[in-house]
């Protein structure tokens, strides 16, 4: 029924942020449970299809749902957190026709060259961070205040001679009394930077909070076609 899935888009999620799956134990036929953030690629067939990729230049996987996305709302290319369910026995690395549990937009960011860096990074309490494809899918303790971002930028200074470009995370958060931390998920597109052939990887800086010996993170390339997701 077109339109079916837009009611659970904002469903709130608990689960990792990354592709995880287990037995659901109780649907018959047995299910397996799944979590993965997706980007919606629009409705077609009468169906809601997206694609992600697991982790890095893992091979692209395509999922698809009966229904439709109200696409006037929620436009192809929107990062989204997928819950939803496939056969038990299935390989979720596969892809292929799953039953959508529920939906939430990521906060999302996409790139920007900047002439000057800001003068302090703001904290963030960083949970997980890995690439995927060209985005960088992180979580993290935010604030659940309204409002908040988390940004990615680069200086537009010349490459190190090694090539690694340097990618400055930050937040933006507006306090409030009455807010409290929760985890949140951030998918940031950082095909601007990534997809560039003189580059050769990224340098991730952050004030990582929750460890500040960990506030550097390196991706080097390891596919010339650099696939995209």
């Amino acid at each position: 029924m077109p339109g079916r899935l837009i009611t659970i888009l904002l469903t709130a999620l608990t689960m990792m942020a990354t592709t995880a799956c287990s037995d659901s134990g109780s649907d018959v036929p047995p299910r397996q449970l799944c979590e993965s953030i997706v980007s919606f690629a629009g409705n077609s067939d009468g169906r809601a299809w997206f694609e992600y990729r697991q982790i890095d230049d893992s091979p692209l996987i395509t999922l698809s749902t009966k229904g439709s996305l109200e696409d006037s709302r929620v436009k192809p290319g929107t990062r989204l957190r997928m819950r939803y369910t496939m056969p038990t026995g299935v390989d979720p690395g596969k892809g292929g026709e799953v039953e959508v549990i529920g939906l939430a937009l990521t906060l999302s960011d996409t790139v920007k060259t900047v002439g000057a860096l800001p003068d302090l990074l703001q904290p963030i309490e960083l949970l997980t961070l890995q690439r995927s494809g060209d985005y960088l899918n992180l979580t993290a303790q935010l604030p659940t205040t309204g409002g908040r971002k988390v940004t990615v930028v680069t200086p537009s200074t010349p490459l190190p001679s090694d090539g690694i470009a340097d990618l400055y995370l930050s937040t933006e958060i507006r306090q409030s009394a009455t807010s409290y931390d929760t985890q949140s998920v951030a998918s940031l597109w950082i095909g601007p930077v990534w997809n560039r052939d003189d580059v050769n990887g990224i340098r991730v800086h952050l004030n990582n909070s929750n460890n500040p010996y960990k506030s550097e993170f390196t991706f080097i390339k390891t596919n010339t076609n650099n696939p995209n997701n």
